[in-house]
């Protein structure tokens, strides 16, 4: 069967980032038109003419820019000049970036430790003014200590380091981190930078010879950013995934770094000879030729093949005795020494991201034994468990609208205070997979939901974001502000976060817009398939269709594939059904066209930081409601497949026409707004005009030739969809017979010596699979018409039969559930040496859909019954692609 190629027709043709301009430009350029007040109240001195009069000591001139930024701030709201003070000076304060503010009628007096102290306090003045929307101040002593110390982001469009563009930012003369930028940053409280890197690339080492061979260059960039943001009060954090595990090719090399292998690496073992050296090598080198580093942070296991931790079971020669946690911790020591040895100021954090398939006495043992200076830090919304529509639902990888703590995260942290361990938390603060087509998600509730809670365990720093997530906006300065916080209650502090955002005379409609949109967005469908491919971040580009095309979704995170997928329950697979995700995506949009039309009715002027709000709102508002109607296409397609209502097909065109509708607003949208669509992990956009426009014709002309011919099929009195009666060009079919499966027909797969048979045997379905030699049996089931279904996987070296546990999680078969999944297949060995397999199903135990076709796959290792010429490998399912699956035909 001739298969397209899946390759989105635009990928080359992206447009420039507009919104680098934008960043580049002064942080305060216009005077808000609602800084107008004239008067104080009583409890208010006026400050116009407000100066800076330093006294504090800053040899290396760190407190230029925030003194800049002050100057440039009086100077666009037309306050400066020489009549009220604010004089600067040193005294002593709890803890670093501690500041004390005393506003007095004549005078306001800062008193600082160190100079973040001063940056902060001199943008609190700032802010304080803005939310007063006129030259006050509230008379008063102020004293502020920051619990959370250390936020961290990342480059907004600095690029990832990977497939397909695979640019490294250290290897290039480009700046992605311009004054303005940086000073956006600053406001937002944000004090870190993370910088992707990899070891192998960055650092020189006397065990490996090949590594760091361009090192100079790289070294010479960092120094120069680690320079430039501490300007800022910003220090910068190398990012790696380390120790890393070993090629193959060097294994012969260095077997003393070497242990447990997988596929072509060997996993880097702490015990092995020359592992130490190795390690510690690498961090002396990395502390002493990046002298102001602020720190490094490791994914230490998970993500990609580390040390020996990695693996289970875990088989090297040098550690298969020892428990899981203690490898990682004895890595997490070794990564950390050679670091100490030169500079033991630079903060060392360990994240272990791939826990979630951990034993629990494995991460408890980890939190014991690793090293008390190292930083342990847990993703906050990883596995975790929520009821949405009186399920339980679980929470994978990265996520903004589920709270949290996770379970994984309650796991650590309860053992971090145990031991006395520090402890940061991996967040999502702008924006997350849910949504990432758009710079941020205004929903700040989310961020002091998250950090009330990580408060509680003592968690002093969190990385804010992944590739994405990382615009300066509002949902980083509630990180910031926050950070500051004591004690305040949700309203309190929302209100005095809108009036330091937009103004006092807007707080109170802002925040009855958060609210609306908080209470919206925690409907959002708790399914790591449906963030990773479901349509809510490029609906308004998705291409439609009407007659079945199966074509696979498109990853959100990419900007490669095409983005015209019609299997829409794999955005779901098991954790939702489709009626599901429509009935919490309907109340989630309905909620956010509630908050978007109050802010859309404020009259805001020239109020450009709430302009940029009510663009962001617009923009999601259209994207919810494309997700939303797709989702019900798809339903109603389903249901016209099966039982050929006109009326279905009518509801369909409807929102086709409100799909056009969609995509036109949004091409007006972007125009206005060069971030949206921008996507930071993809390094581009997932729509903008053009695209939204190809959209619109491809949608035109599906109303004129599909719509038509399904139309007059009805009225014929054909079935509209002949896909549903199993009709496909170039399709591999098997009748299904009832009958003993020893009288059943063979069928072979594609290299024509593997073979199956299938039948209705009894009240079994039964299917027998035989190969010249042992391997890996597998079956997976597509019993209704475009939805996946479990699957069981035989392995007939060791007999295992399994659901690959990874899959589980990602597709919501877990615990419970997943023992039931598979208890419903029975397996036995139809000969001695195990080439011979037969696996059955009960049919009550399956829909066989009044007996329309349905679909299966049916493979050996790496031996499909149907090749896929144009394999798509969905994430966590990378046994099977869309055209590997073949019609079974019921006997009727």
């Amino acid at each position: 069967m001739k298969r397209k190629t899946f390759i989105d027709r635009f990928y080359d043709k992206q447009p420039p980032l507009g919104f680098v301009d934008e960043l580049k430009k002064p942080y305060f350029q216009n005077k808000n038109s609602n800084f107008c007040r004239t008067k104080p109240r009583d409890v208010e001195t006026c400050v116009q003419g407000i100066y800076l009069s330093n006294g504090f000591p800053d040899e290396k001139g760190l407190l230029s820019t925030v003194f800049e930024d002050f100057e440039n701030f009086a100077r666009c709201y037309g306050i400066g000049g020489d009549a009220y003070p604010v004089l600067i000076r040193y005294g002593k304060t709890e803890c670093f970036e501690a500041y004390e503010v005393n506003v007095e009628k004549d005078k306001t007096t800062i008193t600082a430790e160190d100079t973040e102290g001063v940056r902060r306090a001199i943008i609190s003045i700032e802010d304080r003014i803005i939310a007063a929307e006129g030259p006050f101040l509230e008379t008063g002593r102020t004293r502020k200590k920051p619990w959370l110390k250390s936020r961290i982001t990342r480059g907004f469009f600095s690029p990832t380091n990977r497939p397909p563009k695979c640019v490294d930012e250290l290897a290039n003369d480009v700046d992605y981190y311009p004054e303005n930028y940086l000073n956006r940053l600053m406001h937002d409280g944000t004090n870190g930078l993370w910088i992707y890197t990899r070891f192998s690339d960055l650092l020189p080492s006397p065990v490996i010879e090949e590594y760091g061979k361009e090192s100079a260059k790289r070294i010479e960039k960092l120094k120069k950013i680690i320079k430039k943001c501490a300007d800022y009060g910003i220090k910068v954090y190398v990012f790696s995934i380390e120790p890393a595990a070993i090629d193959e090719k060097l294994y012969g090399k260095y077997p003393g770094l070497a242990g447990m292998k997988l596929d072509n690496q060997y996993c880097l073992c702490p015990y092995g000879k020359d592992s130490e050296k190795y390690l510690f090598e690498s961090g002396k080198y990395l502390a002493t030729s990046l002298p102001g580093l602020g720190g490094v942070i490791c994914i230490t296991t998970g993500e990609r093949l580390t040390d020996c931790a990695s693996v289970i079971p875990n088989e090297c020669p040098n550690c298969k005795d020892k428990p899981r946690g203690r490898i990682l911790a004895k890595s997490v020591e070794l990564l950390r020494s050679g670091i100490r040895a030169v500079n033991p100021e630079i903060e060392f954090v360990s994240w272990t991201y791939g826990q979630r398939e951990w034993k629990e006495e494995d991460i408890a043992d980890y939190v014991r034994y690793a090293p008390s200076d190292v930083y342990l830090m847990q993703n906050f919304d990883d596995y975790g468990f929520e009821e949405q529509l009186g399920k339980e639902r679980i929470a994978i990888d990265y996520w903004l609208s589920y709270i949290g703590p996770s379970y994984l995260f309650t796991l650590t942290g309860n053992e971090a205070l145990k031991y006395g361990k520090k402890l940061w938390a991996k967040m999502q603060i702008c924006c997350s997979h849910e949504l990432a087509s758009v710079p941020y998600v205004p929903s700040p509730l989310n961020v002091y939901e998250k950090l009330r809670s990580a408060r509680k365990f003592g968690v002093t720093g969190i990385m804010e974001c992944w590739y994405f997530g990382n615009y300066p906006c509002l949902m980083s300065k509630a990180v910031g502000e926050m950070a500051f916080s004591e004690d305040e209650s949700a309203d309190v502090f929302l209100k005095r976060l809108a009036s330091v955002c937009y103004g006092e005379s807007y707080a109170e409609q802002v925040f009855n817009a958060w609210n609306l949109f908080y209470e919206g967005y925690k409907n959002y469908p708790l399914n790591i398939m449906f963030s990773y491919y479901g349509p809510m971040h490029d609906g308004v580009v998705w291409e439609l269709a009407l007659k079945p095309k199966n074509y696979p979704l498109p990853r959100s995170w990419q900007l490669t594939d095409s983005c015209d997928g019609d299997r829409i329950n794999e955005s779901l697979m098991f954790g939702h059904t489709l009626d599901e995700a429509i009935t919490l995506v309907g109340k989630m949009k309905d909620y956010i066209e509630k908050s978007d039309a109050l802010l859309s009715g404020i009259k805001y002027g020239e109020n450009s930081v709430l302009k940029d709000l009510i663009s962001v709102s617009n923009a999601i508002k259209i994207l919810f409601d494309s997700g939303f109607n797709i989702l019900r296409f798809y339903k109603l397609r389903d249901s016209l497949g099966l039982f050929g209502d006109i009326n279905i097909l009518f509801e369909m065109k409807e929102i086709v026409k409100r799909e056009i509708k969609n995509s036109q607003n949004m091409i007006q949208l972007c125009e206005e707004d060069a971030r949206l669509g921008y996507h930071s992990e993809a390094e581009g956009y997932k729509f903008f005009p053009a695209k939204l426009k190809s959209r619109i014709e491809q949608l035109n002309a599906l109303l004129d030739t599909e719509f038509e011919e399904v139309e007059k099929r009805i009225k014929d009195g054909l079935p509209p969809l002949e896909y549903y009666e199993g009709k496909e060009e170039g399709a591999i079919g098997y009748r299904l017979k009832r009958c003993k499966i020893e009288d059943a027909e063979w069928e072979y797969l594609s290299d024509g010596k593997a073979r199956f048979r299938m039948a209705e045997d009894g009240e079994n379905l039964v299917i027998m699979i035989e190969s010249d030699e042992q391997t890996r049996f597998s079956v997976v089931p597509e019993w209704r018409i475009l939805r996946p279904s479990p699957g069981i996987y035989v392995y007939s070296e060791d007999g295992r039969i399994l659901m690959p546990e990874e899959t589980s999680l990602c597709f919501s078969v877990y615990g419970e559930r997943r023992r039931k999944e598979k208890d419903k297949w029975k397996v036995s060995f139809a000969n001695e040496s195990r080439t011979s397999v037969i696996i059955s199903i009960k049919k009550e135990d399956i829909d066989l859909n009044g007996r329309k076709p349905f679909k299966l796959s049916v493979a050996t290792y790496n031996n499909p019954w149907v090749r896929d010429g144009a394999a798509v490998k969905t994430l966590c399912r990378e046994h099977m692609s869309p055209g590997e699956f073949g019609w079974i035909y019921p006997e009727q």
